[in-house]
């Protein structure tokens, strides 16, 4: 840190002998010692509260980094990767077909549905009120099986 070499610290040594004396010397040396400790004592305090603020700073940032992917909505960003415009969710949501027979007033005609939409599975069972409900596939396949 100094770079002093032995040449200079004998140097030192002898200035130090001539200035304060063989007699006061230890006691000298003694309190160099004891600022030096506390200059030391200083610097490892001062460095741990450098890297305490650190730390602290980068948990800051770990926290912020956190709230971040809490309020991330997961199933969103994939909908929105695999289907930005929202075109393959309309190609799955099932086909509503009106049920024109039931919940109709006198004045309504058979074109203007008052009741709520039924989906193709409930209209195909609908057909064989006693038995049980059928899903599309099976009504078609029965379908193709009598020709009708």
């Amino acid at each position: 840190m100094f770079d002093i070499g032995w040449t200079e610290m004998l140097v030192v040594i002898v200035v130090a002998v001539i200035i304060i004396g063989p007699k006061d010397l230890p006691r000298a040396l003694r309190t160099v010692g004891q600022w030096a400790g506390k200059v030391r004592a200083i610097g490892r305090d001062f460095q741990r509260g450098l890297d305490d603020m650190i730390r602290e700073t980068e948990l800051d940032e770990m926290k912020k980094q956190l709230d971040a992917t809490r309020q991330l909505d997961i199933k969103k960003e994939i909908e929105n990767t695999i289907d930005p415009t929202g075109s393959i969710k309309e190609a799955m949501q099932p086909i509503k077909i009106p049920d024109g027979d039931s919940n109709t007033s006198e004045g309504a005609s058979a074109d203007q549905p008052d009741s709520e939409p039924k989906d193709v599975a409930s209209v195909a069972n609908a057909d064989q009120p006693d038995s049980e409900p059928k899903d599309v596939a099976s009504v078609a396949s029965a379908d193709v099986k009598t020709g009708t």
